[in-house]
């Protein structure tokens, strides 16, 4: 006797959605991680006894890493 027929396609679908909150919450980490690290290397690229060019590539290798990040989850479909 089945006492509710849509029940396994509501599991698969809460499922679905549990799985895409949990992306979006690892790429909240991951940009807050990224964020920091660019601002420490725009803090030690304005310092003058720095190289200023090492940090300023830092800088846009990390907000490269950064845009990658974003075009991953805006590649998440909605459930």
């Amino acid at each position: 006797m089945n006492w509710y027929p849509n029940f396994w396609t509501h599991v698969t679908q809460f499922q679905k959605k549990k799985d895409l909150v949990l992306k979006c919450e690892a790429f909240a980490q991951e940009s807050n991680r990224l964020q920091a690290q660019m601002d420490n290397a725009t803090w030690q690229a304005k310092r003058l006894s720095n190289n200023n060019a090492s940090g300023l590539n830092q800088v846009d290798r990390l907000t490269c890493q950064l845009k990658e990040k974003s075009d991953q989850v805006l590649k998440l479909q909605p459930v």
